[in-house]
């Protein structure tokens, strides 16, 4: 089983729930971002967690078996942003889906222990 990975906030997660499904950011380039490395994740889990409404929320990492994805159609692919400059973004390992995506297919793990507030940029700490 090939792995994926979204951070995001217990907030966020809970919406997830309750809507069905993980959608792509109503803003910027419109698609679901994934990481390949759960480090990656955590960093964002960590980021939304920080700008959420709620004070107190918590941290959620969410895995995705990609065979399982793409055997019932899902078509993911690599994706690097140039909105930082070409190459900026890499460390990221990002994976996307254009596509909204069954919150049935992600298993919760939890995201409150880790800690990544420096990671951004410093692709080498994010390798598992």
């Amino acid at each position: 089983m090939s792995k994926i990975y979204h951070g995001t906030s217990q907030h966020r997660y809970e919406q997830m729930l309750k809507d069905g499904f993980i959608v792509p950011a109503p803003i910027g380039e419109p698609h679901v971002s994934f990481s390949t490395e759960r480090k990656v994740a955590e960093y964002f889990a960590h980021i939304s967690a920080n700008w959420s409404d709620d004070p107190v929320t918590k941290r959620a990492i969410l895995v995705f078996d990609t065979e399982q994805l793409e055997a019932d159609g899902f078509t993911l692919h690599p994706f690097s942003s140039p909105v930082w400059g070409e190459g900026e973004c890499d460390w990221e390992c990002e994976i996307v889906s254009m596509y909204k995506i069954p919150i049935s297919y992600a298993t919760r793990i939890d995201g409150d222990e880790y800690n990544y507030p420096s990671l951004k940029g410093k692709a080498e700490d994010a390798r598992i």
